[in-house]
């Protein structure tokens, strides 16, 4: 092993031993797997005696990937950690669990092109090495347990057995609350499957045959593809959609609790102002440069709005607005969606869908007057929107906008579509229950303040498409 990736080792052992790692491994099914991991003493977050410590070497610092320490809690969970895992070369490496193998990756090719089991490959200005069949603790296979980084150890836990409604979930905490998967329950095998939850419901689209029975899936043929709902999801633990805030990647149903429960539905990222993602919109695009998109349900050759969107570093932003509507019960269809297009993402769509393909934004201020924010009851409050209508009741929270991806390096474009022209054409399909007053009679605009009441929020639980954002 290397000096650079001995390193990796000691500056895990020097931060644990700054958090005061004192005592033993704590009690079984007390603490989160921060605090089984600060309970080890850093002597014993070493790896076993090398014969090189014998020439004066220090034994702290090698790779000792099929060494674990471990502690199973009263709930049957086990929680292990590696303190020496296995890295390509001694080069600096960021490395993750995905799939059950591990991957790395590093400004510089390793020498003889990386390690025991690993393979390499240049991906862009980055080298990305493989390792398919990373050590797990007991000699155990990947199925059974979930593994991730935390600095430069490697931790997994696992709840053994059943669990949950239906089973076959893998659990784990971390710092930001509990975490499940399993296998991706689909209404078929044929087809290209889309999948996602939204208000509790899994919703699932692109198939190409129709689900033999099996499930709780209700579906209809959409040309010539099959669109299938399951409204009584499998949560972990037994637990309700209420605690949960549920997703799918291409192998797996993830769900998550966070401290303050979820919503059983989209995620809904708390969007804090340090959390909040740095973005340059540029309003070049509509030929208005007021940083401001506009839409109108009124003039199809006004339905349609553009900008651009540049990111400094490619991943998922979820986009909020504050004030996408704004004329209360002046305008009760101002109703539309967001699209976001890169070589990556071609129709734009986010993540979350609500109507077809898209996901529609309802009106969320089809109100009467107000004067105070004791009228308005929790979560409004009485805001001016409309010099003409004056002030109305206004959700507090922003408007969740979607999830896309966006891309480094490319002018990512952003569109705000208004959804009253394309229903009453009958080309969106599914969004009467957005619609309040027959999108006929009125302007119904709808407004994306660019450089103002928008903001995004980076979303690092979403792994990207094959062949995007390496």
């Amino acid at each position: 092993m290397s000096a650079a990736s001995s390193s990796k080792c000691a500056l895990a052992l020097v931060v644990l031993a700054l958090g005061g790692c004192t005592g033993g491994f704590g009690t079984p099914g007390d603490g989160d797997v921060g605090d089984f991991i600060d309970d080890i003493p850093p002597e014993d977050l070493a790896c076993p005696a090398d014969p090189d410590c014998a020439i004066g070497g220090d034994c702290a610092l090698y790779e000792c990937p099929d060494h674990w320490i471990c502690q199973e809690r009263d709930d049957g969970e086990r929680r292990c950690v590696s303190p020496g895992p296995d890295y390509p070369d001694g080069g600096d490496w960021t490395c993750e669990d995905v799939d059950g193998r591990t991957e790395c990756t590093g400004r510089d090719f390793p020498d003889g092109g990386g390690g025991d089991g690993w393979s390499c490959e240049m991906v862009g200005d980055l080298v990305r090495c493989v390792h398919e069949t990373p050590d797990y603790p007991d000699g155990g296979g990947g199925s059974g347990w979930s593994c991730w980084y935390e600095g430069d150890l490697r931790v997994c836990s696992t709840i053994p057995g059943e669990g949950g409604d239906g089973g076959g979930w893998t659990c784990w905490d971390d710092e930001t609350g509990r975490h499940c998967r399993r296998d991706r329950d689909l209404p078929g095998d044929g087809g290209g499957w889309t999948c996602f939850d939204y208000e509790g419901v899994t919703h699932c689209d692109g198939g190409g045959d129709h689900p033999d029975g099996g499930g709780e899936w209700a579906c209809e043929e959409r040309g010539g593809e099959y669109y299938c709902v399951d409204r009584t999801p499998d949560y972990p633990d037994g637990g309700g959609g209420g605690h949960w805030s549920c997703r799918f990647t291409r192998e797996f149903r993830v769900c998550d609790w966070h401290d303050g429960g979820g919503d059983g539905g989209i995620p809904r990222t708390e969007c804090s102002d340090d959390r909040r993602g740095a973005v340059s919109f540029l309003d070049e695009l509509d030929g208005d440069p007021d940083g401001e998109l506009a839409v109108r349900g009124d003039d199809p050759a006004r339905s349609e709005a553009c900008a651009t969107v540049r990111v400094m570093e490619t991943g998922y932003y979820t986009l909020y607005d504050d004030a996408l509507a704004e004329s209360c019960a002046e305008q009760v269809d101002e109703i539309g969606y967001v699209t976001i297009t890169n070589s990556c993402n071609s129709d734009g769509n986010p993540v979350e869908r609500n109507t077809s393909d898209r996901f529609v934004i309802a009106d969320m201020d089809n109100v009467g007057r107000c004067s105070e924010d004791a009228e308005c009851g929790a979560g409004s409050s009485c805001i001016t929107r409309s010099a003409h209508f004056g002030p109305c009741c206004v959700p507090t929270a922003p408007a969740l906008v979607g999830t896309f991806l966006l891309l480094a390096g490319e002018d990512n474009r952003i569109c705000l579509h208004h959804a009253c022209p394309e229903i009453r054409a009958g080309t969106l399909r599914g969004a009467d229950e957005f619609v309040t007053g027959g999108c006929e009679g009125s302007v119904n605009s709808v407004h994306l303040r660019l450089d103002g009441a928008a903001f995004i929020c980076p979303d690092p639980s979403l792994e990207f498409p094959l062949a995007c954002g390496t």
